[in-house]
């Protein structure tokens, strides 16, 4: 994103999203010329005649006392830096006299050395001010960034997306919400969790669940739980207090370090260290864990790594591994797991272009397709609607084992169902608007939909139950609901 005079003013008035301010707040750190840059173009927007040269100021304003603000911060962007980098100032013609002459500040005649310690000190609350500016004033330390269906029970907060969040005890009893701290730590809750906001870049978790995603300048944030505090060292990771006391968690990203209650950073002889790709559980009593093990996918299920993978994620029972990050392909004999069927989003918030034919629409139970007792008649999802798609697949590679394999589970989804696409045909014919890469060609088409299988799609349609028996080909299935409509 190229940084302009009009965005660093857009910062200054409050304007830039998060992801705005984060690649502002890299660019001053990229360079010394960078941080000088926007020193000065907070000057100029602030309107600080001092720290403009006599002789520039003069002929901005042309004798008339006007003031230009689109001329200053040309002036100063336009400034260049060969000065600094040759070691010495150019000289300069003394002002003539007018009736009226700027105060020439006096930070500029001290000696080199001296005014480039002040432009440091100046670079130094400017990166201090993008960290903060952006969350807003006042006394709060977190703001109330993003919810999906949340329920509160909370005294002495607003519980408004965008709200600004004191210190103090909360309750997410219903639905889900993204806290982010003063520092830059995002934190993901689902219900019910119970918090306390300690400061800005620490907290509480009593009981519950959340993820975290940690920015570089929030190192050290820290999830103080009954078992100990959980360190951030650079990473993204979930931790999950039981009713017991029993705590879990798992590193994604980076690393943490675990530390029992009351220990010092310096004087922690009993930490533990626990670096990405690994997870492990602090028995209820206990302030360590007793061993520490790889991830495995019940964790990926367990803890979202960002908000839309959360508020997508369906609720799965049975012989069924949910995989939030997608597989790499479902080709026959790519994807094989003997006993449970994979499911994963494929896309979410697609428009169609076109109606989808031949999906089962209605709640309602159906099959086995292969008896004939499902029949799918001109059934149609219209052309507008804003869907998502998640796609199932079961291949226990019985080419080594011709025994019949079987299979049952039941999804719950956070929005309701539109429809099941079961056929071989439907498949096909959806997968250039839904698939992923690595499905295969057309040329090597064979049966990959439910044949011997039955499903049921419930009243309410968010949830759907299935039961797969396959005895020489892989069965598939694309389920779409309704994309997910933020809002608190």
């Amino acid at each position: 994103m190229k940084i302009t005079v009009e965005l660093i003013y857009d910062f200054l008035d409050g304007q830039l999203s998060a992801d705005e301010v984060e690649a502002l707040e890299a660019w001053i750190s990229a360079h010394p010329n960078n941080a000088r840059r926007f020193v000065r173009a907070s000057t100029a927007h602030s309107h600080l005649y001092d720290a403009l040269r006599a002789r520039d100021m003069q002929s901005l304003l042309g004798g008339s006392g006007d003031f230009d603000e689109a001329k200053v911060a040309e002036l100063l962007f336009t400034e260049s830096a060969a000065d600094h980098d040759a070691g010495a100032e150019p000289a300069r013609e003394a002002p003539k006299q007018t009736a009226w002459k700027p105060r020439i500040p006096v930070w500029w005649l001290f000696s080199r050395q001296v005014r480039y310690a002040a432009l440091a000190a100046c670079v130094l609350v400017a990166i201090l001010g993008v960290r903060y500016f952006w969350i807003g004033s006042g006394a709060g330390i977190a703001t109330l960034t993003r919810q999906h269906a949340a329920r509160w029970e909370t005294e002495g907060h607003a519980t408004a997306t965008g709200e600004r969040l004191q210190a103090g005890k909360m309750s997410l009893v219903g639905g889900s919400a993204e806290v982010t701290l003063g520092r830059g730590a995002t934190v993901i809750l689902e219900a019910p969790t119970a918090i306390e906001l300690t400061n800005d870049n620490e907290l509480t978790l009593a009981s519950g669940k959340l993820s975290a995603r940690v920015r570089p300048s929030a190192r050290g944030f820290t999830v103080v739980t009954p078992a100990g505090s959980i360190v951030d060292l650079g990473t993204e990771f979930g931790v999950e207090v039981g009713a017991g006391g029993q705590v879990e968690f798992a590193v994604f990203a980076g690393e943490i370090e675990l530390r029992v209650p009351g220990a010092s950073e310096k004087l922690n002889p009993h930490s533990v260290r626990v670096e990405a790709g690994n997870a492990g559980t602090i028995p209820a009593g206990q302030s360590l864990p007793e061993h520490v093990r790889p991830i495995e996918s019940a964790d990926r299920t367990r803890f979202a790594r960002s908000w839309d993978e959360f508020v997508h994620r369906p609720t799965v029972f049975g012989d069924v591994r949910y995989e939030p990050q997608g597989v790499p392909t479902v080709a026959p004999g790519k994807c094989v797991d003997e006993e449970r069927v994979w499911l994963f989003p494929e896309r979410l918030n697609v428009t169609l272009e076109e109606p989808l034919r031949d999906v089962v629409t209605r709640p309602g139970s159906y099959g086995p397709v292969a008896t004939g007792k499902t029949r799918v008649r001109g059934k149609s999802v219209p052309a507008g609607r804003v869907v998502n798609s998640y796609f199932l697949h079961f291949d226990p590679d019985i080419r080594k084992n011709q025994k019949e394999r079987q299979a049952a589970l039941v999804l719950e989804f956070p929005t309701p169902i539109i429809g099941v696409i079961f056929s071989d045909e439907g498949l096909y014919a959806s997968d250039p608007v839904f698939g992923l890469e690595g499905f295969p060609p057309s040329a090597d088409r064979g049966l990959r939909g439910l044949d011997d299988e039955m499903f049921a799609i419930g009243r309410d349609r968010m949830k759907i139950q299935i039961r797969f028996r396959t005895k020489q080909y892989i069965d598939q299935a694309r389920i779409l609901t309704e994309a997910v409509e933020e809002g608190s």
